[in-house]
């Protein structure tokens, strides 16, 4: 793999002609993983219904609670459980991974929980699927 920062022009080449070819690697890579992410997202099953009914059985959950999702990748159980009325929260690190979320209308914060800041009101369930 090239990396940009390692480049530089070529005798005879204007010195913008680096940084055009590095930003040109880089939306290659973009492209490539937001590719990458739609295919998880289509080839990876859901949850059964049924794991969703329990766990906001268990839980006492009702719609309109909120919850925090650590690592929502493409949404699969942000879906389920937003379905059910729950205000998700969701973390992802992954920007190809939080296009997807985005586009299927999910709020998404791009961070790692290792670097998130809760608000100060906090008292939500937290889950990572």
């Amino acid at each position: 793999m090239r990396r940009c920062f390692k480049q530089s022009a070529a005798d005879g080449e204007p010195a913008h002609a680096a940084h055009v070819s590095c930003r040109g690697e880089a939306l290659h890579q973009l492209r490539h993983r937001r590719a990458l992410a739609e295919q998880y997202d289509a080839a990876r099953p859901s949850y059964p219904d049924a794991l969703f009914d329990a766990i906001i059985d268990f839980g006492g959950l009702q719609a309109g609670d909120r919850a925090l999702e650590i690592g929502a990748g493409t949404g699969k159980a942000t879906a389920g459980f937003a379905g059910r009325g729950l205000r998700v929260h969701a973390l992802e690190p992954s920007p190809a991974m939080a296009v997807i979320l985005r586009a299927k209308g999910v709020a998404v914060e791009e961070t790692l929980f290792e670097s998130w800041h809760p608000p100060a009101d906090g008292g939500q369930p937290v889950y990572a699927a």
